[in-house]
């Protein structure tokens, strides 16, 4: 503390890749700091009342790769934080309440610390966050409860984990959220229930998963849908047997379905999705393209339909595509265009 009394004035302190190892009370004198920067050091304990001498300034702390495997109760009463990073650490059960005291953080960032648990609770208190990342942990589920009080939230990123569930009620807290990345992890079915309450969602990512189960209507909530990612699944169960499983999604824009397993096309299949300017549908195998698989993209401007098993290019499944502008239908197996394709 002693060797920065001097500096009464300073806003911005960078200690990175050092040997620091604890931060105890008193660490920091009296002092108008604004942005502090501890990342790569050693870091293992952090004790409370630590950041006390520069709570009424701090906007931003990086505590990134260092050595934290628990979050003390209490030792973020920082009331201006906009940004909290700790990224790289050994976090592996996040408490009830640890973030109490953080009322003005907007953001907040954990990636790669192999967190199993979120306790009840366990971002309480953040009132006003509006983006949240957890990817590369290992959460097993979705659920309202630690997910309690984040209703200013807009942006929650939790890919590459191993989350399996989604609970019926789990957005209950979290109707402003615009966008939600759930990519790389262990999904096998999305139930009804799956996105309730999350109208003013514009992008949802679900690629690289095990889905092979939609239920009925699961994505009638998205009314403002503009981006939907569900690549390298395994839906074509619910795609050949299902009627107008996008319905509902009437701002969808760009929906990518790669790597799906899908061999058939029906003319109901995307029903509902007019504003529609992009369709990936690359590697799936397809091949069948129905009457009018098409029909109703009547703003359609791209449609990628590579290596699948296409035989023919016919005017019947590109019927009503008027819009279309770019084609992509390379690597298949056509031997015939039709006279009046």
């Amino acid at each position: 503390m002693h060797q920065l009394q001097p500096y009464v004035s300073l806003e911005t302190l960078d200690l990175t890749s050092n040997s620091i190892s604890e931060l105890r009370v008193g660490s920091f004198p009296s002092m108008q700091l604004k942005y502090l920067n501890l990342s790569n050091n050693r870091i293992s304990l952090l004790e409370p009342g630590c950041f006390e001498n520069i709570s009424s300034s701090l906007l931003v702390l990086r505590l990134n790769r260092n050595r934290l495997v628990a979050l003390p109760s209490k030792v973020f009463k920082l009331p201006h934080l906009q940004l909290l990073e700790m990224k790289r650490n050994k976090i592996k059960i996040v408490d009830s309440l640890t973030f109490k005291g953080l009322e003005s953080l907007k953001s907040l960032k954990m990636q790669r610390n192999g967190i199993t648990k979120l306790m009840d609770g366990a971002f309480f208190g953040l009132n006003n966050i509006e983006e949240l990342e957890l990817e590369h942990n290992n959460l097993t589920e979705v659920n309202k409860v630690w997910l309690y009080g984040l209703r200013m939230l807009r942006i929650l990123q939790i890919s590459h984990n191993a989350i399996g569930i989604i609970r019926p009620d789990a957005w209950e807290f979290c109707q402003k959220l615009e966008e939600l990345d759930l990519s790389h992890n262990h999904l096998t079915r999305l139930e009804e229930t799956a996105f309730v309450g999350l109208g003013f969602l514009e992008t949802l990512n679900l690629g690289e998963n095990s889905i092979s189960h939609l239920g009925e209507g699961v994505f009638s909530d998205l009314a403002n849908l503009r981006t939907l990612d569900i690549r390298n699944n395994e839906i074509s169960w619910a795609i050949e047997d299902s009627i107008a499983v996008f319905d509902g999604m009437k701002k969808l824009n760009t929906l990518e379905m790669k790597r799906n397993k899908i061999k058939i096309v029906d003319s109901l299949t995307f029903k509902g999705l007019e504003s529609l300017k992009s369709l990936k549908m690359q590697r799936n195998g397809i091949t069948k393209l129905m009457d009018g698989a098409f029909f109703g993209l009547n703003n359609i401007e791209e449609l990628e339909l590579e290596h699948n098993n296409l035989t023919e290019v016919n005017k019947v499944w590109l019927y009503g595509l008027r819009m279309l502008r770019i084609l992509q239908i390379s690597h298949n197996a056509i031997g015939i265009i039709r006279p009046d394709a």
